[in-house]
């Protein structure tokens, strides 16, 4: 019985005492990590030549068929669209070079317009 006693006692000892010592939660950081504040998908390349002129080069990407069902025409070589999977499968061909992107505003009806001048 008394050794009983004397665990209890122990027991209650050590359970009270080392959360004392210990930190029971992790200090929060003061600054964001480097993953937290980068962009995501972003490149920018700096070069600069021999002759002292630069070149620089920023790499981009853009989701063109994330918006609304709908909501967007594309324009690919001036001819219309609204198929989202015609779109994509004719940009995805391989070796198809986009000369260029352009992504309106919409207009007083919602419609977006996105011209696409490709290879």
């Amino acid at each position: 019985m008394k050794a009983c006693i004397v665990f209890a006692l122990l027991f209650a000892f050590v359970l009270t005492y080392c959360p004392a010592f210990s930190q029971s939660q992790k200090g929060k950081q003061l600054l964001p990590s480097y993953d937290q504040i980068r962009q995501k998908d972003r490149e920018i390349d700096d070069y600069i030549n021999k002759d002292g002129t630069a070149q620089i080069t920023q790499k981009d990407s853009v989701n063109l068929f994330n918006y609304p069902s709908g909501t967007v025409t594309y324009l690919l070589n001036g001819k219309p669209s609204s198929d989202i999977q015609y779109v994509k499968r004719v940009l995805s061909r391989k070796g198809r070079i986009i000369e260029s992107l352009s992504i309106h505003r919409p207009n007083q009806h919602g419609k977006r317009l996105i011209e696409i001048k490709y290879e």
